[in-house]
């Protein structure tokens, strides 16, 4: 009930200053199916029915039910637009592997080729770790800075662990990027991104997993001679463990030295563990305060929470930015059981708000790439692997809206995939889409070809 509240009291903007969404009818003009769309997405995020209008029952049966076409005439486009996106989006991931690109180096690469210029550009790294020690602890916020690097520019990493904010500070201060990129300004930050601000969070328990696996507990591979000599983005974390040298001296850490060894021990109790406490913010508030409301080029957000928790909506009714890319995963089709009673999950949602303050939404799609990138990852080894891009699949756009009604759990891949947000009003970024679709090979992927 208490997040439902606070979801009402943000989202209720979405609805009453937009006479669009008044959902009344009148004997001369009764709502159109769009406006009726409207109303029921705004109503779905809000949790509460659209001011009594009785006809949303009518739209959730003709979403999920194509028996009730004949029956409810007005909703017989929405239902067949529905149940098409529907069918083609699983079409379009028949066939591709369990697997999704795991930095934005592709898409940093194609915006480098839509942005030639040497501008100062802005990047946002929510969620700033580099993630299982992979690419040399290259973080998308050091892999934007190979592309652009700009003096003026500004990079501003986030995190809600410690550690990893203090690593990526030291690698944006330390050479190459320090002094290659010393026009740039360049910071991470320690936050836990949250749908209120100036609470303080106890994350001592999505903390613990990743202690135990940087200590070695069920990471094996970490006491291995290879990962030794590894720069990896636990490398901080153990030195603090005591279980490896320090590759740098580390900062000193705002929690005691107990925390770590009762962490890397692993034996607390729910009722009974010391508070690994973080200081919460909205994502509209940190781009206030930490960026002065200047205009961002690129957020990329992986926090393992759903859009509706983080605050995002207030980026897309200013907005602030001109691409989003945002990792979707199993927070976002279970964190809010209510929603699923309107038959529409947070990612139909995203895509709909998207759409009204002019952004166009696409899902990231693995595919087999024509040629290997800069820095991508290869799978299968050195005989047989393989390299993977991703093609753009339109969730929302200028003349196009469909709910999926899709849950993450529907996709036949793992459950972590990517949408990408892009500014209507840039004109330069239409061929976004193109770039990307460019460096697949969809004859070996299978997959369907837009």
């Amino acid at each position: 009930m208490q997040n439902t509240m606070m979801h009402a009291k943000h989202y209720s903007t979405l609805m009453r200053p937009d006479p669009g969404l008044t959902c009344a009818s009148s004997s001369t003009a009764p709502p159109t199916l769009v406006e009726r769309l409207d109303c029921y997405m705004a109503a779905s995020i809000m949790q509460r029915r659209p001011w009594g209008v009785a006809w949303h029952h009518d739209v959730r049966r003709a979403l999920h039910n194509a028996s009730d076409l004949a029956v409810h005439p007005h909703s017989a486009a929405l239902a067949r637009a529905a149940h098409a996106q529907a069918a083609a989006m699983q079409r379009a991931f028949a066939g591709v592997r369990r697997w999704h690109l795991v930095t934005q180096n592709r898409l940093f690469a194609d915006l480098r080729a839509l942005w030639p210029d040497d501008r100062p550009r802005r990047f946002v790294d929510l969620g700033c770790h580099a993630g299982a020690g992979r690419h040399k602890n290259l973080s998308d916020a050091l892999i934007w800075l190979q592309y652009f690097n700009a003096s003026g520019g500004e990079v501003l990493g986030v995190d809600a662990i410690e550690d990893f904010a203090q690593d990526l500070q030291h690698r944006l201060d330390a050479p190459p990027f320090g002094t290659a990129c010393a026009g740039v300004r360049r910071r991470a930050v320690q936050l836990a991104l949250h749908d209120a601000d100036d609470e303080r969070l106890d994350l001592f328990f999505a903390l613990k997993p990743l202690m135990t696996c940087c200590g070695g507990g069920w990471c094996k591979h970490w006491d291995e001679p290879a990962w030794q000599r590894t720069d990896h983005h636990c490398r901080l974390t153990r030195a603090r463990l005591g279980v490896q040298a320090a590759p740098w001296p580390p900062p000193p850490s705002s929690y005691p030295p107990s925390l770590f060894s009762t962490l890397r021990l692993g034996n607390t109790t729910r009722r009974r563990h010391p508070p690994y406490v973080v200081p919460t913010q909205r994502a509209d508030t940190l781009w206030r305060r930490r960026l002065g409301g200047a205009r961002i080029d690129v957020v990329k957000c992986d926090v393992d929470k759903s859009w509706l928790d983080i605050g995002v909506d207030g980026l897309l009714r200013a907005r602030a930015f001109r691409v989003m890319a945002i990792e979707v995963d199993a927070s976002w089709g279970w964190a809010h059981g209510g929603t699923s009673g309107w038959g529409v999950y947070a990612m139909d949602q995203l895509a709909w708000l998207a759409r009204r303050h002019g952004y166009s939404t696409y899902l990231k799609v693995p595919c087999r790439a024509r040629s290997p990138p800069p820095n991508s990852r290869r799978r299968g080894g050195r005989r047989g692997g393989r390299w993977w891009a991703a093609w753009l699949f339109p969730l929302a756009n200028r003349s196009f809206f469909a709910p999926t009604m899709t849950t993450i759990q529907a996709f036949p891949l793992e459950q972590v995939h990517d949408l990408v947000l892009i500014d209507d009003a840039a004109v330069e970024l239409a061929r976004l889409p193109a770039l990307a679709a460019a460096a697949c090979d969809f004859e070996k992927t299978r997959a369907m070809k837009w």
